[in-house]
């Protein structure tokens, strides 16, 4: 027994000098590539890289940089390994080495994956900044966030099958899992449903002005679970995206134009041939402004009020600043006050007149 054991050792110790030869020149030759892929390959690249105009291509050679060099390093431990007689009895080393190399070849891919979500959501700002929204620049950000999860649960995954557990109970359970989990968080996933909705349907922008049911301000921030509305008094609203999704919204800031309709009375003195020189002159004032449309001008005598004639005032203009259209409206009504008084006529006030009938005595 023991000259066995001392002829084996003996073949092994013979055997293991020229293994670690070669094994040892597998190594150098592995560190000489990687070095060969990180300086030579990648430095001629990112020279080329530095020339363009855009930075995704820089971003590309930075996000395979680290792990394409540990995937050449763990490519040749995996050559390496084969060369050595790893004992497989009565512990199976070598199943064990093999499985150890796949595990880091795994991570390291899905390593490389999350790195390279990282340019493509690069590549997705690019393009969001172009478009006049800004909730597609909020919607970066979650396709980055989900992007990274899945291929976190893609390894994970990858990783227990290479194990050699069975997947499909794996999934069996996790199934099972999120039912109830959905079933606990119905709100929160209804939310989260409602942002999705709104990303994709663009109903408003971060810093428009939109008027809702219980609401009326500048949406601040657009999130997962919840929009936040800074109202016209200052307060903050946070109202939950799964609402928001069902709501009737008036969006302000999409105006077109704004609209004027007001009325204008005179006294119970004014005669009617004065009524058409008044209702004239308004009507001028309006058509000689370039910011009111003229083909939206209605100026009319309308009713016989209580105690004023009223003439009713009209227009649309295309100024939907709500401080421009504030001056516009200043402007013409001090134009009106003093076409009117041109005319020799007042402005009415709510007045009351009592007749008082004295009673006979008897």
């Amino acid at each position: 027994m023991n000259s066995l054991a001392q002829a084996g050792a003996g073949d092994l110790s013979v055997f293991s000098i020229r293994t670690l030869i070669v094994v040892a020149g597998i190594i150098v030759a592995t560190l000489i590539a990687q070095k060969v892929f990180q300086h030579l390959l990648l430095g001629h690249l990112k020279r080329l890289a530095s020339r363009s105009k855009t930075d995704i291509d820089d971003a590309v050679i930075h996000a395979i940089d680290r792990p394409i060099g540990v995937l050449i390093f763990l490519v040749g431990i995996h050559i390496a390994l084969s060369y050595l007689r790893i004992p497989e009895e009565p512990i199976n080393f070598r199943r064990f080495s093999q499985l150890a190399v796949l595990f880091l070849v795994t991570l390291d891919m899905t390593w490389l994956l999350i790195r390279l979500t990282d340019v493509f959501t690069l590549f997705l700002q690019t393009v969001a900044q172009k478009t006049d929204s800004a909730l597609d620049d909020q919607l970066v950000p979650l396709i980055r966030k989900s992007l990274k999860v899945a291929i976190a649960i893609l390894g994970f995954v990858l990783i227990i099958q290479n194990l050699g557990y069975k997947v499909t109970g794996l999934l069996a359970g996790l199934g099972i899992g999120g039912l109830a989990l959905a079933l606990a968080a119905q709100s929160t996933l209804a939310n989260v449903f409602g942002s999705i909705t709104i990303l994709l349907d663009r109903p408003f922008a971060v810093g428009d002005l939109v008027k809702g049911d219980g609401f009326f301000g500048f949406v601040e921030e657009v999130g997962l679970r919840s929009t936040r509305i800074r109202q016209l008094f200052r307060t903050r609203v946070t109202v939950p995206n799964s609402v928001l999704a069902n709501l009737t919204l008036e969006n302000w800031s999409l105006l077109d134009s704004r609209r004027a309709d007001f009325t204008v009375g005179v006294t119970y003195v004014t005669t009617a041939d004065q009524m058409e020189e008044a209702v004239r002159a308004i009507r001028g004032i309006l058509e000689v402004r370039e910011d009111i449309n003229k083909e939206t001008i209605r100026v009319y005598f309308t009713e016989f009020g209580e105690s004023s004639l009223n003439i009713k005032i009209i227009f649309l203009t295309p100024t939907v600043d709500y401080g421009a259209f504030l001056q516009l409206q200043q402007e013409v009504n001090l134009a009106i006050m003093r076409a009117l008084a041109a005319l020799g006529l007042e402005i009415a006030f709510p007045t009351r007149t009592v007749y008082l009938r004295a009673q006979e005595a008897k």
